[in-house]
């Protein structure tokens, strides 16, 4: 048997935010994500305050794993320079796959900011952030479909959200609401249908391993 890691062995590990999404459904072109304000302010601080990943003094993204930096470059250099110095993070925990979540409080805002895996956010959330800043209840049929449709298309998609209270170490507060979900593309390595037919050919049999959803994984 050969053990295979999915990113940067079968796919070429080059991540990138290629869709937003609301919790209705609606996609918003990532170009136009800044007219909605308070969405875009919650998704800013989600990923700028939330990650292990930083701008060096050249513009480079370091640090931090490939979700991190591809979310870091979504953000973008300028947005992340806005958020220094302001809303310190008082209280953190990194992403680890069995949590499959990471989360930041900053104690300014009173707020705790989540990133992760969408099964994780939605198990203790039913309201989301609508365009208009509203709260809103979470249409499951709607939004499930949002997400299978993406992760068919191969994308890994990611969950944001943001709690009045205080973080709670290794815990989902059950007051989250969605801010929004991202696609993340990981294009397959155009020498890996090759690779992984021949070792199949010569009766290895290949088991792939990947924290992605299985739609994602099967696409």
């Amino acid at each position: 048997t050969v053990v295979l890691d999915k990113t940067g062995t079968i796919t070429k590990g080059h991540l990138e935010v290629v869709e937003f999404f609301t919790a209705d459904g609606i996609t918003i072109p990532l170009s136009e994500l800044s007219q909605h304000s308070m969405l875009n302010s919650y998704v800013s601080l989600a990923i700028g305050k939330n990650t292990q990943s930083m701008f060096d003094s050249e513009g480079r993204v370091i640090g931090g794993n490939a979700t991190d930096q591809a979310l870091m470059k979504f953000l973008g250099i300028k947005a992340y320079k806005q958020l220094e110095g302001t809303c310190t993070v008082t209280q953190s925990q990194s992403f680890n796959s069995a949590n499959k979540f990471s989360q930041a409080y900053l104690g300014a805002m009173e707020k705790t900011f989540y990133k992760g895996a969408p099964e994780r956010l939605l198990a203790v959330s039913s309201k989301y952030l609508s365009l208009t800043g509203e709260e809103r209840t979470i249409n499951s049929e709607i939004l499930n479909a949002k997400i299978d449709e993406l992760a068919n298309k191969s994308m890994r998609v990611l969950a944001f959200g943001y709690s009045t209270k205080t973080m709670t170490e290794d815990k989902i507060n059950d007051d989250t609401i969605i801010i929004g979900f991202v696609g993340i593309r990981d294009d397959v390595r155009p020498e890996a249908r090759e690779a992984i037919a021949a070792v199949q050919n010569a009766g290895i049999q290949v088991v792939m391993i990947t924290g992605d959803r299985l739609e994602t994984a099967v696409a």
